[in-house]
């Protein structure tokens, strides 16, 4: 073996122990930030349905305000909508 195969094996070596680490780094966030993760990516797929209005959740607290509202100023006869 010549001087240059000795410093091309140290070069790949130290590649590859270069990426294993970082493997083992990645997954050891992963396993460390799944709760964090999983909440995350909940909220990012929410915020990118399109179906989803955020306004829905808001929409069913502000009609049942407005239903007691009519109530009270009805006599409190409430008629389905």
């Amino acid at each position: 073996m010549g001087h240059g195969e000795k410093s091309t094996m140290g070069a790949l070596k130290s590649t590859i122990i270069v990426v294993a680490g970082l493997a083992l780094a990645w997954l050891t966030a992963q396993v460390a930030f799944k709760p964090f993760l999983d909440k995350g990516k909940d909220a990012m797929d929410k915020s990118l349905d399109p179906r989803h209005d955020p306004d829905d959740q808001f929409h069913d607290v502000s009609s049942n305000q407005e239903e007691d509202q009519s109530d009270k100023e009805e006599g409190g006869s409430s008629s389905p909508k």
